[in-house]
C-alpha cells in the first residue's frame, strides 16, 4: 500500500517544482573584457556541473549550486588561454573551479534573481544574477558583471586587462 501511495505522490508532483542536474555538454558561460581600452576579448568557460532546484510556488525553497571547470576557458588565442590558467590569473593548479551557490532566489514578473556566493580562486563575493527560466527548452539564461580584481584574477591595474568582466551569457541547460 505504501508503494502505491508513494508512486501516486511522485506522479502528481506539479511541474513547477523540480530539481535537475546540469547538462554539462550544453551549458557554458560567455564573457567579455576590455583589452588595452581599445578592443574586447570574448571567451567561454564550460564544464558546468551542479544542480538547480526551482519551486515557483514557494520560491524561498529554491536553490542553485553550480561549478565551472576553469581549464575549459577559451578566447580563440591559445597563448592567452594558456596564460589565463597560470597563477597570476586563475591558478587552475590550486583552484580548478569557479562556483556559485545561491543563498536566496526571488521572482519578479516572470524573472528571477539569484543572490549568493561566487567563488573564484580562494575569494568569495556576494553577487546577484538575474535570470530567466525557459520551461520549453529547460534552460536558465542569465547575465551579470563582476570586478576581476575582487577575486585576485590578473594584474591590479586596468589598462592591459579591464577590471570589469561582463558575463554576457550564463546558459545552464537542465536535464529533462
Amino acid at each position: 500500500m505504501r508503494l502505491i501511495y508513494l508512486l501516486t505522490l511522485f506522479l502528481t508532483i506539479p511541474n513547477f517544482l523540480f530539481s535537475q542536474n546540469v547538462v554539462t555538454e550544453e551549458s557554458l558561460v560567455e564573457f567579455k573584457i576590455s583589452n588595452m581600452g581599445i578592443n574586447s576579448v570574448k571567451g567561454t568557460i564550460s564544464g558546468m556541473t551542479g544542480e538547480v532546484f526551482l519551486d515557483e510556488k514557494n520560491i524561498e525553497n529554491s536553490r542553485i549550486n553550480i561549478c565551472l571547470e576553469v581549464a575549459t576557458i577559451q578566447t580563440k588565442n591559445k597563448g592567452r588561454d594558456k596564460h589565463l590558467k597560470k597563477e597570476d590569473f586563475f591558478d587552475i593548479e590550486n583552484f580548478p573551479n569557479i562556483c556559485f551557490t545561491s543563498k536566496t532566489i526571488e521572482k519578479f514578473n516572470g524573472k528571477f534573481i539569484a543572490k549568493g556566493i561566487l567563488q573564484i580562486k580562494n575569494r568569495k563575493k556576494e553577487v546577484e544574477i538575474p535570470f530567466t527560466f525557459n520551461s520549453e527548452s529547460n534552460e536558465i539564461i542569465g547575465n551579470f558583471s563582476i570586478k576581476r580584481t575582487d577575486f585576485g584574477v590578473g594584474p591590479k591595474g586596468g589598462f592591459m586587462v579591464g577590471k570589469t568582466v561582463e558575463i554576457t551569457k550564463v546558459l545552464c541547460k537542465l536535464k529533462s
